[in-house]
């Protein structure tokens, strides 16, 4: 199942449109609030969801710890991966190249163990290029959003592979977000 979120404004204040959707069925939801609380009120198919749940790692959806993982590659970490192209990071496009290069071939891809070896090496760099945090002037250090990235793929790295290993996993979560799409062209057009 498909999970997004995303801004509307009812009556002028900033309210929260959630959907949870599959190929036959989408469940849409607006809620005052976005995040935790959206997620877990009675509005919510996440409270009683057990099955796959594709998402943006988007940190609310990971408190609902009964639902299994899977991050879209897609947009979201190919668009944080090129901005850190764009500053010459090496590892980013290391990593860009094998999500694309794994997108591209038939899957699922039964050379399991070649992937991961292959994702480690490239965290592995990934690991010598970013600087640890450094401490501020004030407050807890704040690590580089190469090294934010870094700790998400390591992290999530069987969300982040699910696509490229099992049959069935989307590379996007094009499916959610085609399903808020017309709420958000309709809030554009009435203004």
């Amino acid at each position: 199942m498909h999970f997004d979120e995303n801004g509307v404004r009812i009556a002028g204040q900033l309210h929260g449109l959630h959907t949870a959707s599959t190929a036959t069925h989408t469940h849409l939801f607006v809620h005052e609030k976005r995040g935790t609380a959206a997620l877990a009120s009675e509005a919510s198919v996440l409270n009683d969801f057990h099955g796959t749940a594709v998402h943006d790692c988007w940190l609310p959806y990971f408190h609902f710890e009964q639902a299994r993982h899977v991050l879209c590659c897609g947009v979201h970490l190919l668009c944080e991966l090129n901005g850190l192209m764009e500053n010459g990071v090496r590892w980013a496009r290391e990593m860009h190249e094998l999500l694309l290069a794994l997108y591209h071939r038939p899957r699922p891809i039964l050379a399991a163990d070649e992937v991961r070896g292959h994702y480690h090496r490239i965290l592995a760099q990934a690991n010598r290029e970013e600087p640890p945090p450094h401490p501020g002037k004030q407050g807890k250090p704040k690590p580089s959003k190469g090294r934010n990235l870094l700790n998400r793929l390591r992290e999530q790295e069987d969300g982040v592979l699910a696509f490229a290993l099992e049959a069935g996993i989307p590379f996007t979560n094009n499916q959610a977000e085609r399903d808020l799409r017309p709420a958000k062209i309709k809030q554009k057009v009435s203004g």
